[in-house]
């Protein structure tokens, strides 16, 4: 364990409340935060994910991929020893894997302890149709590339893995991924590239760009040493894992090597200078800004060296203007395929959303397409200065439109619904109240993680599932506060009447400044959402009882519930005790009504 001692150490520095886990435990942990969750970690997180102890079903940690579109079922287990793994020794574990994994998918959950049957429930529910499910295992084992290839292959063969994406990460695997994590580089400074010289190039005038025919093997190599130090980060996405795309490229590079260069669209490198040396290329200042996918399936694969080497198409682009770079980089990944996010990402209204919100003071950066450079934490240094346009998305979706199952469980459909996209993003956007949203997320979030020490079973099954809920919750008692439903409506919603209630509280009918100057705003809104947190886990204990609901998951996935039954039972308190009455009311004064 002595390789990852210091990372260990900061981690805990920066996450003090993981301070008591083993250091096994700890590795399943920061592994996960690296590569999972751009190097943070909340209590609220891990309390969710974390699975080790005790009938764990060999799992450490479950969990969604919320980076993924339909977010991907985590499942990880961890050797923090690097001490040689067989590969009967790996192929055991992800047995294990699976074997837990039906009997959880089967609802066979008296095999395991509480925390693996919350944490897959919630989890397993929270994907989508077309979510993959992932068996990872972190190592800081570094086998050699044969060991590898015989470790693929074997998996490869086994016949119960095949359902699966396996994703195994050794140690210099997450050594890179730390490094790219705490110091991401903009480029490459320095390299050498070979290419078949004796297949000529063709020279730009004025020598700004050249094509060429590259080593694979040699792209092989540059992957290996720069792949997490600035090789990609000037691309508008790093490699999205696509498996049809993946499956296509991996068997031409098993199979059909010599048709590689007819069938790939090849790759495009933005540098400072390129310099023709031999067979060589001096690149300098220089980033992969087109083909991430390729070079990654390449560095990857066992199928590329130099007795099996072959040639790529290979642009090379040379400008010191970075926004040109940029372009570039734009206009030649919107030829690739992408999911429904990327394909709004250069209209009009997003770009809008982006600049407006970067102009704010203090600036928030908006993340509209994939693979974006990683926005600075010393110019952004506050959670809600650094979103992407999808939490702005959810936060509309639930506080101002009432949508909350929608916005926690179908983000998509922000996106690939038509009339849900207009609903939020061709919208005339309130900044203020937009930054406001975001600074309310974040105080719901520092909350959670300062107090979920203190909940019981089901405060805390709520606290970590109903985020959006307990936020939709809040704008529906601002908007009834601020007399936005008459008596008709207020009878609607006690009966639950799902359409009356849906088209008289999603109105979009909230604005301005959402906080007043109130001195102790942030304390009011902190009481506030426990005393939402108190009642709504009340209601699911009574749901679970009668046999409604089997999870705190599967409680909030629908906006139905949220109608029916959670905004009822709100309204219902507000009305009949007079005590929760003045509460809310009370502290509701930490907003500007």
């Amino acid at each position: 364990m002595e390789e990852f001692k210091e990372q260990l150490d900061s981690f805990v520095k920066k996450f003090p409340f993981l301070g008591k886990l083993s250091k096994q435990h700890l590795f399943a942990i920061m592994c996960a935060s690296y590569f999972y969750f751009d190097g943070e970690m909340t209590k609220t997180q891990f309390e969710a994910m974390f699975t080790d102890g005790k009938d764990d079903g060999t799992f450490d940690l479950i969990f969604n991929d919320e980076q993924s579109d339909a977010n991907d079922l985590i499942m990880v287990q961890s050797k923090s020893t690097k001490e040689n793994l067989s590969k009967d020794l790996i192929l055991d574990i992800l047995d294990r894997m699976h074997r837990s994994f039906i009997k959880l998918k089967a609802g066979h959950y008296e095999d395991f302890n509480d925390n693996v049957k919350s944490a897959f429930i919630n989890a397993y529910e929270q994907k989508s149709d077309s979510a993959n499910d992932y068996l990872v295992l972190f190592t800081a084992y570094n086998p050699t590339d044969k060991i590898k290839r015989d470790i693929e292959t074997a998996i490869r063969e086994k016949r119960e893995l095949k359902n699966y994406k396996i994703a195994i990460y050794y140690g210099s695997d997450i050594d890179s991924q730390i490094l790219a994590v705490q110091n991401p580089k903009d480029y490459v400074d320095f390299a050498k590239l070979e290419y078949f010289k004796g297949q000529g190039k063709v020279l730009l005038e004025g020598e700004q760009g050249a094509v060429v025919n590259i080593s694979a093997a040699d792209l092989k190599r540059l992957y290996s040493a720069y792949a997490s130090k600035g090789l990609f980060n000037r691309n508008l996405r790093f490699y999205i894992r696509q498996k049809k795309v993946d499956e296509g490229i991996n068997h031409t590079l098993e199979k059909n090597r010599e048709k590689f260069w007819f069938m790939n669209n090849g790759i495009i490198i933005g540098c400072e200078d390129f310099v023709f040396d031999g067979n060589k290329i001096n690149l300098s200042k220089f980033s992969i800004i087109n083909g991430a996918q390729t070079t990654s399936l390449i560095g990857e694969s066992q199928f590329v060296d130099k007795d099996n080497d072959f040639g790529i198409v290979c642009k090379l682009i040379k400008n010191t203007n970075p926004d040109f770079i940029n372009e570039v980089a734009e206009a030649s990944n919107s030829q690739k395929p992408i999911n429904d996010r990327d394909l709004v990402a250069n209209r009009y209204e997003q770009k809008r959303l982006k600049e407006t919100l970067l102009e704010n003071n203090p600036p928030i950066y908006v993340e509209i397409k994939r693979g974006e450079k990683r926005p600075s934490k010393t110019k952004y240094p506050q959670p809600w200065q650094r979103v992407k346009n999808e939490d702005i998305g959810q936060l509309i979706l639930s506080i101002i439109l009432q949508r909350p199952a929608t916005a926690r469980s179908n983000k998509k459909s922000m996106f690939s619904v038509e009339t849900t996209y207009t609903s939020i993003f061709r919208r005339q956007h309130d900044v203020q109240f937009i930054v406001n949203m975001l600074q309310l997320k974040t105080i719901y979030e520092e909350y959670i993680n300062k107090k979920i020490d203190t909940f019981d079973k089901h405060q805390k099954g709520i606290a970590n599932n109903g985020k959006y809920c307990i936020l939709a919750l809040i704008g529906f008692l601002i908007k009834n506060e601020k007399g936005c439903f008459d008596t008709k409506t207020i009878v609607n919603i006690i009966n639950g009447d799902e359409r009356k209630i849906a088209e008289s509280i999603g109105k979009d009918d909230l604005y301005g400044a959402l906080f007043s100057k109130d001195d102790d705003y942030v304390k009011k809104i902190e009481n506030l959402i426990y005393e939402l947190i108190d009642t709504i886990s009340e209601k699911y204990e009574s749901e679970e009882e009668l046999g409604h609901t089997t999870s705190y998951s599967n409680f909030l996935k629908t906006d139905k519930t949220y109608y029916t039954v959670i905004v009822p039972t709100i309204m219902k308190k507000y009305q009949n005790k007079e005590r929760f009455k003045k509460l809310i009311q009370e502290y509701l004064t930490a907003f500007n009504i």
